[in-house]
């Protein structure tokens, strides 16, 4: 069986892939809606999606576990790590995504203030246009990139923000089975009101339910007011089945997996 990720190689997604199923045989989607669609086949036994990059949401993943009943299975949280790629003293020209150019921007500075930016659409391809022409280039990616197109090392962790973290779900068809540890996440559908977030905690914060994120999103497809929670414990929990059949009582909810933290 294999996993199915976002693409191409090297990429953030791949790398979390590697570190969810380490052993496991890894495809590559173009887009979510690939990732999403391809699950079906027999093959395929799980996913992987990006959920939140820095303190963004992505959209797309929470529009996706909206429509489709795949159950989380696992989650992984990567520090987005960058190196600065070269071989070349002076960097004339380099390569980055702007999340990269962003990150970086203090390391980028003092390296190669004077170099110019050139923006490809996902760092993975920054690696391979750096790798097509190298010439007094630098580029910003990955370690786990760097390591995978074998490129050269010119300044390790360049980021600005050492806790700047991306959060990544494996997504199968069937829940694994309970263990002791475990989070447990909800889509809850409600207008992003003060009180309603207060209740919801107060509501954990009563049954002695650990709340690890409580979040207000607002979705562009269909303008969707929602809430993305996730909580200590398996829904098999009494206290946590509890607090989802109450929460149940008043707004329309999710459940979409219990995993091991």
């Amino acid at each position: 069986m294999a996993i199915l990720t976002l693409g191409p190689q090297g990429s953030f997604s791949h790398e979390a892939a590697v570190k969810l199923h380490s052993h496991k045989k890894v495809l590559f989607a173009s887009n979510i809606d690939e990732l999403f669609f391809r699950l079906a086949e027999k093959e395929i036994s799980e996913g992987i999606i990006p959920l939140e990059i820095g303190d963004e949401f992505v959209e797309e993943s929470i529009a996706h576990l909206m429509k489709y009943d795949f159950s989380i299975t696992r989650k992984a949280i990567l520090r987005m790590r960058y190196h600065l790629i070269s071989e070349e003293e002076t960097i004339t020209h380099l390569f980055g995504d702007d999340l990269g150019f962003e990150g970086c921007r203090a390391k980028i500075h003092e390296f190669c203030s004077d170099a110019k930016k050139i923006t490809a659409s996902s760092m993975v391809h920054a690696a391979i246009q750096y790798k097509a022409q190298p010439k007094e280039a630098g580029a910003i990616i990955s370690p786990f990139a760097a390591r995978h197109y074998k490129l050269p090392i010119y300044a390790e962790d360049i980021e600005d923000d050492n806790e700047n973290f991306a959060t990544f779900f494996s997504i199968g068809k069937f829940p694994p089975k309970k263990k002791e540890k475990r989070g447990t996440a909800f889509l809850i559908f409600s207008d992003p009101m003060v009180t309603v977030a207060k209740q919801i905690a107060d509501q954990a914060h009563e049954r002695k339910i650990p709340l690890i994120k409580l979040k207000n999103l607002l979705l562009q497809e269909g303008h969707t007011p929602l809430y993305f929670m996730e909580v200590e414990g398996h829904i098999e929990d009494r206290l946590v089945r509890s607090f989802f059949e109450s929460l149940s009582e008043k707004y329309l909810i999710k459940h979409l997996g219990s995993y091991p933290l």
